[in-house]
């Protein structure tokens, strides 16, 4: 059943040219004026604590002032070797807490309060620390100019040799007619099967999740998201004439984001970010929440054709008996198409002040999804200044992505620009900016992956070695973002080659028919993604929706689970074909078939009965015996 490309929203033109951006200088002009007034302000503020010193000022005064220059600057002064140390250390737990859950007021609370205690309990002191204190912060401050420039050198280098690989692509990135409906293999449902089991608990259950925190990567609210998502893509290319427990389990999903655990993490981040008291998750920044869930909404609005959360309130946050944040899928939306064009970046900050590349590229998604079903205007708005922006503000001078950035200092963490981060990039970049995604893929590709005897060898560092929902030793998330994007790109080999070497080092439990990796939750919705993808599988579920026929076609519209797993289920807007497998076991099982044309007869191979009739509403029940696979076929 292959569709033709007619009714295709386009997102950017094609653009044959896989080059990096040429740029003079290190940092786009935003970045530029950012770190230049964190270098300013620096300087004024060391300038300051200078001053005392300059002025051979009291103790008190002048331990003040080096502990200002320096975190630890002021202990030192004071004569106490272990105190500075434990500021140093203190400091790191503050960045920590400001990357980890944009805390920004930690950082300046130890680097001030350290000089504060340093100047209350100073006594006998070490006038070399006059010196050597302001001679280390300059030597710090140059130095760091200067690995800059010389980073950036090597950069550009490493940008010109990979302008002359890229330079030989000509790669196709239009869009391709939509495949036919492929089966879920046996592999692929019992991963499938883990998800849904998790799905279809109680909508206030969490069994089965990783508990661990709610700032970051294994917060619940991802293993939420990636778990809908792999529903809503396998359904979209697999089962996309289904609706039953494969509809339950996606808006469970949704529905379970608004449990006050999965998001009241906000109120805190809110207050130490931005100093704001306001627990609303979805006005301000949180793209992390807001633009994720409206791209759940969206998806499943998509597979399903149920639009129950564009109602208004069907989206409600409740923080506690005063304070309701009442939300439907285009209010959330709508919010995040405000925070897009308020910010000056061409993205906005999940935590308050950090902007992940990867985290904006879900809310474009968002924002395609809606205007896809409702016809609105959202990333008219967004789309070129997403793309601009991270040509020049967030692409390094050799061509990977940074993953994250300080909006208000202009600051990066080199360290999470990685293998996976690049991966998951391409991956959710195709749908909006695919030239950019081909063009980082083919990096990726080229440099950090190598296949030696049907294995994968990559390139990992940092956060490439945890898994990311649950923050232990392993490479089960690297190896599933890198199929992710691979099956996106259409790069079959890669897939097959992660696939091998993820098989070879981490055996699967196959135990009560779910197929189980010593991997998180979150890890499990990535390896649905991958394996259920394949050459541009979010870019057409995204841009371009069901087809007219699987929206009007039969459909299968519910199936007992787990007896029934549904592998198969396509319509071309007549007939209903189906691909069935026992999950308990062989045995009889009774379908419910939706959508027909009432009072019509229709054939059925592969059923208890060779014929039935669709009443007044269009529904017939059929009967089946499953033992294996078993093929059905329904058809006027």
């Amino acid at each position: 059943m292959t569709q033709s490309t007619e009714g295709l929203v386009a997102i950017r033109p094609t653009v044959p040219d896989l080059r990096l951006p040429i740029r003079d200088r290190p940092h786009g002009p935003l970045v530029a004026a950012r770190l230049r007034r964190t270098t300013l302000g620096y300087l004024l503020v060391a300038t300051l604590g200078a001053l005392p010193v300059v002025l051979d000022a009291s103790p008190a005064w002048q331990a003040f002032g080096l502990g200002v220059i320096a975190p630890g600057g002021g202990w030192l002064y004071a004569g106490s070797i272990l105190f500075a140390v434990i500021t140093v250390v203190l400091m790191l737990v503050a960045l920590f807490a400001w990357f980890g859950a944009g805390m920004i007021v930690a950082p300046p609370l130890v680097w001030l309060g350290s000089a504060g205690l340093a100047a209350a309990f100073v006594g006998d002191t070490w006038d070399w620390a006059r010196v050597a204190v302001p001679v280390l912060a300059v030597v710090a401050l140059v130095g760091g100019q200067a690995a800059g420039r010389l980073g950036y050198r090597a950069a550009r280098r490493r940008g010109a040799a990979r302008n002359a690989y890229l330079s030989t692509l000509r790669v196709d990135v239009d869009p391709r007619p939509l495949p036919e409906t492929r089966e879920l293999s046996e592999r692929e449902l019992g991963v499938q099967r883990y998800l849904l089991n998790v799905a279809l608990q109680p909508i206030d259950g969490f069994e089965g999740f990783d508990i661990v925190d709610q700032f970051q990567t294994a917060a619940i609210r991802y293993q939420i998201n990636f778990a809908q998502w792999a529903l809503a893509l396998a359904a979209y290319d697999h089962t996309p004439a289904f609706l039953g427990y494969s509809e339950l389990a996606q808006r469970q999903l949704v529905q379970k984001t608004l449990n006050k655990r999965v998001w009241s993490y906000w109120k805190w981040e809110n207050l130490w970010g931005n100093l704001s008291l306001d627990p609303d998750p979805i006005s301000r920044d949180n793209i992390m929440l807001s633009g994720y869930i409206g791209l759940m909404a969206g998806l499943y609005e998509t597979v399903t054709g149920d639009t129950r959360f564009d109602e208004p309130g069907t989206l409600t946050f409740v923080h506690d008996e005063r304070r309701r944040y009442s939300h439907d899928h285009t209010s959330i939306t709508s919010a995040v198409h405000h925070n897009f064009v308020r910010s000056p970046w061409g993205m906005f900050p999940c935590e308050p002040n950090w902007i992940y590349t990867a985290c904006n590229a879900i809310g474009v998604n968002c924002l395609v999804v809606h205007d896809r079903l409702h016809g609105t205007t959202y990333a008219d708005d967004v789309v070129d200044r997403f793309a601009t922006s991270m040509d020049e503000e967030f692409l390094t001078a050799d061509g990977r992505v940074t993953a994250i950035r300080s909006s208000r200092l202009g600051l990066t963490i080199p360290s999470l620009t990685s293998t996976m981060a690049d991966a998951g990039t391409v991956w959710l970049s195709n749908p909006i900016v695919p030239v950019a995604a081909r063009r980082l893929w083919e990096i990726v590709r080229h440099e950090l992956l190598r296949v030696e005897d049907g294995r994968i060898h990559m390139s990992l560092r940092g956060w490439d070695k945890i898994d990311v929902g649950n923050y232990k030793p392993s490479d089960v998330s690297a190896h599933a973002m890198v199929m992710m994007a691979a099956a996106e790109m259409g790069d079959d080999d890669i897939v097959d080659a992660a696939n091998a070497s993820l098989e070879a080092v981490h055996t699967p439990d196959d135990r009560d028919g779910m197929r189980r990796y010593d991997a998180s939750l979150q890890a499990h919705g990535m390896l649905l993604l991958a394996r259920s993808n394949r050459r541009d599988g979010l870019r057409d579920l995204v841009t371009r929706g069901r087809p007219p026929a699987v929206a009007a076609g039969p459909v299968l519209a519910e199936a007992p689970y787990p007896d029934c797993l549904v592998a198969r289920a396509a319509t071309d807007g007549r007939a209903l074909d189906l691909v069935l497998r026992p999950g308990n076991g062989a045995g009889r099982v009774r379908l419910r078939l939706g959508r027909l044309v009432p009072g019509t007869s229709y054939a059925v191979r592969g059923g208890v009965t060779r014929e039935i009739t669709a009443d007044a509403h269009g529904a017939a029940d059929l009967e089946v015996d499953l033992d294996g696979r078993t093929e059905v076929t329904v058809h006027p």
